[in-house]
Formats: structure tokens, C-alpha cells, sequence
């Protein structure tokens, strides 16, 4: 039926149709070539991110996406700049460039931090990426920075060879690792949102392995210093696997037992007892926990068997090892070697019939303070450490804050045991220099010593000012043994503050505390009291602020480094109150000399 409406004469309709279906064609066409497209660039970001999992070097690894965004995102060059945290360059990859650019590139003038901030800036923001036009405040200042395009401005349609486009590399919490920059586009075109989905894809794929390969380096540092440790302890490191066969053996356990490494690994741990039933009983005791937590088994005596035969005693700390699923995987343990404190032994009880109890209690002091000096600085090492920023980071990210506060509060405690002890070698050495001491009934005939009570006599007042507990703690609990009478300021205002409510002979103070910092604390304590002595202190040099330059140049009196070393720290304040008695001395007498 005809449309009456319809000319069927006319000779418009049909090339119109035509030109429709035309249309119809390009545009299927162009939809054609950009899926082929969008095809090819996903292959070759597959093809990069396969290439990044076999290598693990991270400047290669960020010379294939540099190299992978040429190929594949409409960009001929593009440089990858990672920054540190502080936003100055560390690392450059780049692509699309030839050695003539690339070395004039790396010779130029860096961007300022501040500069790279601004550039970030949202009103420049497309998508993910930032573009810098040329005409911006920005594009100006940015004028003439890297390398110029050899195409002509008639060569693009809606680009500038002077504008800019950036794309961040953002890490864990948005964390700004570095840039993408890109330039001289194929199609001359400014870019979109749309354009720029597989260029920031391909940014992703750069950040991540930027972080992959940070926390490879922090667990590659992690296992080296593990692996120092287990390799230079003094101490017997073995492990086992699930079936008690040896899987680690340090030097230690050569030392001790005589077997090498190479003779023990894939050998039952039986092997290294002198007993097999009490390997068994030990084994059950860890697992039931008997005496400890469960999978746990702290200083339990036993005798190891060594290559000659010989038993040897020994101070056994054992672990049940578990993977994240709670399977068992074995056991760790350390064994540390109790001959010398069995001949330590036996020298006293020899000593005890030759010698006066005077030099037997001098002996037995002096070794163990050798001992706890190392225990305490270890310690000290050992909570400073854990107590650094990333490494209290790496155990929040691995789920394992709580396990890091455990063994913080272990470590304090271990301390405090230490110098618990070192205040009884302290009495016993007052009572071998010629110190009168009684004897009470112990069992039947038997006497023991009464160690006397501390007499409360103090050599001195001392201030501690550290916004770390569990330094403050540590040294007032070293002071006090040493018969100071000690106060405690957990940050640099409350330092001064007691300073001027009350008398101190000496400050120790931390350089960087909330409030104020060391500098600070030196200047309000000594202006005072000008006969107040002050040490500062600081972790392995660190210092910001410059406080002990300043302090110096106005009379500092000493400077002590963390980890501390207990005798340097001892020694430190013997010298300060030395210097303070003397200045003392030398007021008094140009006191009496102004009367005269």
C-alpha cells in the first residue's frame, strides 16, 4: 500500500539512504578499529605486567610500562620519575626517547618538590591524570622543561608541544610514589577521561610493583638481619621440620656439639641428645605447654650429646613453629651452653675454701656485670629497634601489632630483671670491698648471707626527660640502683617545668619531645639554674633540630647516642657531677673572695 505522503518520484530519498548507510559503515568501522585497539593495548599491559612477575629489579621493571605505554596508549615518549619522601627524585625509567634526549633530560634542572605538588593540583585533575595546558599560569612556569617535540604545532589538532600531562603513581593510603609524564601524542589530540583509562592502568601497574619491590627490599633487609643473627649467636639455633629431621643448624651448634651443618640437616634431632627419652618428654612438654604456654618451653635444663661424646648442659628455650593456617610446621629452639656457669660453679665453690668470701664476691660480680651490661644494651638495641616507625608499620600491615607490643613489654621486662640483679652484685661488691654483713639460718646448719637493705643515701638528683616509656623507665630504674634520687618528664615542657619548681644536679634529656625539644629544654634548665648540668641524648646521631650544635656553643655537657652502652652512660654523669662539684667549688670561692 502506498504512503500517500511519499514521493515516489523523488530523488532525494534514495541517496540519502545511501549516505546513511555510509555512516553507518564508518561508524561501525571506527567502533571496529577502536575495540581492535582497546584489544591491543589490554594485551600489551598483559604482556608488561607478565614480564614485571620475572624480574625483579625495579629499574627494568619500570622500563617495560614506560616502554608498554609508547606501544600501546597514543604517547611516543614518556618518562616514569619516582620520588622519595620528601618528592625528590630517586629513579627515572623512561621510553621513546633517544640518548641525546634522555641525557639532556637527566642534566636539566629537577621540578621542585613544591612545583611537583602544585602540578597535582584538581583544577588540572582529568580522571586519575593531571594536564597542564600550555596557556595555564602553571604551563608557563613549566615552559622549556624537558625535552622538545621535533613535529611542528601544525601537526596536532588540539595539543600543545608545551602542554603537560602527569599521572600519579599512588601507593597504600594514596601515598604519592611518582609520576608518569607523557608527551607528543599520536593523534595530536588532548586528552579525555576515556583516552586515559589504559594509561592509568598502566600506572597502577607501575605503582604496584614499585611497592612490591619496597617490601621486597624491607623482607630481603628483614631476612638478612634474621640470618645474621641466627649465624653469629654464640648459641645452638636448630630447627626441625614435622618430622623432627633438622632443617637449620647455625655455627653456634657446630661450636658447641662439633657437627657441621652439611652432617646435620635431613638428620633426626635425636641425633643431638644425650637421651632420647628426655627428647621425647622435652618435645611433649613444648606442645602441652606444661610449663609455659602452649608451644612454648622457656630454660628448661637438658644434656646435648656433642660429636666427641660429651655431654654438655644446657639451657634449652624452645617454639612449636605454626603457619597462618595453625598447621604445625616444626620446632625452633636455642640452646645455650651452661658449661661456663657450671665451671663458674665450681670455681666459687673452690674459691669459697682458699679465699676470703671478699674476692669470691668480687669475682662473681664482676662476671656477671660483664654479663648484664650486654644483656641491658642488647635489650636497648633490641626495643629501639622495634620501636622505629616502620618497623612498628611492617607488623601493623602484617596483622602482628599485638605479637610487636608483647615482645616490647618482654623485652622491658628483661631489663628490669637485669638491673634487679645488678643491684645485688652492686651490695655484694660493697660487702668484698670490706662491707660488714651478717649470716641468717637457712636450712639446718647451713648459713646464708643477708644481703643488706639499701641504706637510702643518694649521690645526686637527677632529671630524666624522654617521651619513650620505656626509656624513661629503664634509665630511672638504672639511676636508682646507682643511688640517685631520679624524676621523670615525658615530654620537654613538663622537663622545664619540674626544673624550675625544683633542684636538680643533673638533666638527661632527649633531643626530639613533643613540646619542647632538647636545645629548648638545655636553654630553660640552665637559665634557671646555671649550675644544673644537662646531657642530651639522641638515637644513632639523629638531629633534626641541631640541638647539640646550639647547646655546645652555650656549655653542653656531654651527648650519650642510643642504643646506650651502660658503662659510657654511667661514666657520662660520674663526669657531669664531677664538673658540677667543681664549678660548685670555684662559686664558693669567688664568693668569699667578693666578701673579702
Amino acid at each position: 500500500m502506498e504512503n500517500p505522503e511519499q514521493d515516489p518520484a523523488s530523488p532525494a530519498s534514495p541517496p540519502a539512504a545511501l549516505r546513511r548507510i555510509e555512516e553507518l559503515e564508518q561508524q561501525l568501522r571506527a567502533t571496529d578499529a577502536e575495540r581492535r585497539k582497546t584489544r591491543d593495548q589490554v594485551e600489551q599491559l598483559f604482556r608488561v605486567s607478565a614480564a614485571i612477575l620475572v624480574t625483579s629489579e625495579l629499574e627494568e621493571q619500570l622500563r617495560l610500562v614506560a616502554g608498554g605505554i609508547v606501544a600501546a596508549c597514543n604517547y611516543r615518549r614518556c618518562m616514569i620519575t619516582l620520588f622519595d619522601d620528601e618528592w625528590r627524585v630517586r629513579m627515572r625509567a623512561h621510553a621513546g626517547l633517544t640518548s641525546e634526549e634522555a641525557r639532556s633530560l637527566e642534566e636539566a634542572p629537577a621540578l621542585s618538590p613544591e612545583t611537583r605538588r602544585r602540578i597535582l593540583d584538581e583544577r588540572y585533575r582529568i580522571g586519575n591524570s593531571y594536564f597542564v595546558p600550555h596557556e595555564s599560569k602553571l604551563g608557563e612556569q613549566l615552559s622549556g622543561v624537558g625535552v622538545r617535540t621535533s613535529r611542528r604545532e601544525e601537526d596536532f589538532v588540539d595539543w600543545h608541544p608545551e602542554d603537560y600531562l602527569f599521572v600519579p603513581l599512588r601507593g597504600q593510603e594514596e601515598k604519592v610514589l611518582g609520576t608518569i609524564s607523557v608527551d607528543d601524542p599520536d593523534d595530536g589530540r588532548r586528552p579525555t577521561p576515556q583516552s586515559l583509562r589504559v594509561l592509568e592502568l598502566f600506572a597502577r601497574e607501575a605503582a604496584f610493583a614499585i611497592e612490591q619491590n619496597q617490601l621486597l627490599r624491607e623482607l630481603r633487609t628483614a631476612e638478612g638481619y634474621l640470618e645474621n643473627v641466627v649465624k653469629n649467636s654464640r648459641d645452638a639455633i636448630i630447627t626441625t621440620d614435622t618430622e623432627g629431621r633438622i632443617v637449620v643448624w647455625n655455627a653456634g651448634a657446630t661450636r658447641m656439639l662439633g657437627w657441621t651443618a652439611e652432617e646435620m640437616i635431613g638428620q633426626s634431632v635425636l641425633k643431638g641428645y644425650a637421651s632420647e627419652r628426655e627428647a621425647h618428654e622435652i618435645m611433649r612438654a613444648i606442645m602441652s605447654g606444661e610449663h609455659d604456654e602452649p608451644g612454648h618451653l622457656e630454660n628448661r635444663a637438658t644434656v646435648l650429646l656433642s660429636r666427641e661424646g660429651e655431654h654438655i648442659p644446657v639451657s634449652l628455650t624452645a617454639t612449636a613453629l605454626y603457619d597462618e593456617a595453625g598447621a604445625f610446621l616444626g620446632t625452633a629452639g636455642i640452646s645455650r651452653d651452661l658449661r661456663p656457669w657450671k665451671r663458674l660453679e665450681r670455681e666459687i665453690a673452690a674459691a669459697q675454701k682458699a679465699q676470703t668470701l671478699g674476692e669470691v664476691a668480687a669475682t662473681l660480680c664482676h662476671e656477671i656485670n660483664n654479663f648484664l651490661e650486654e644483656i641491658l644494651s642488647a635489650g636497648h638495641v633490641a626495643l629501639l629497634t622495634l620501636d622505629r616507625g616502620d618497623v612498628r608499620e611492617m607488623y601493623e600491615q602484617a596483622g602482628k601489632g599485638k605479637m610487636l607490643q608483647k615482645e616490647m613489654e618482654r623485652l622491658a621486662v628483661i631489663s628490669k630483671e637485669a638491673l634487679k640483679i645488678a643491684a645485688l652484685t652492686n651490695q655484694l661488691q660493697t660487702i668484698a670491698r670490706g662491707g660488714v654483713y651478717k649470716t641468717t639460718e637457712y636450712v639446718g646448719e647451713i648459713q646464708m648471707m643477708a644481703i643488706p637493705e639499701k641504706t637510702g643515701k643518694t649521690s645526686g638528683r637527677i632529671l630524666v626527660a624522654d617521651d619513650r616509656e620505656h626509656i624513661r623507665e629503664f634509665l630511672r630504674d638504672f639511676l636508682v640502683l646507682q643511688g640517685f634520687e631520679v624524676d621523670v618528664a615525658e615530654d620537654g615542657q613538663q622537663a622545664v617545668d619540674m626544673a624550675r619548681a625544683s633542684h636538680y644536679d643533673l638533666v638527661l634529656s632527649d633531643i626530639k619531645m613533643p613540646g619542647k625539644n632538647g636545645y629548648e629544654v638545655f636553654q630553660g634548665v640552665r637559665d634557671s639554674d646555671p649550675s644544673t648540668q644537662v646531657i642530651l641524648m639522641t638515637a644513632y646521631g639523629y638531629d633534626p633540630s641541631h640541638s647539640i650544635v646550639k647547646a655546645s656553643e652555650r656549655g653542653l655537657t656531654d651527648v650519650l647516642y642510643k642504643p646506650f652502652q651502660m658503662g659510657k652512660v654511667r661514666d657520662a654523669i660520674v663526669r657531669a657531677l664531677a664538673d658540677r662539684k667543681g664549678n660548685d667549688r670555684s662559686a664558693d670561692l669567688d664568693h668569699g673572695a667578693s666578701k673579702s
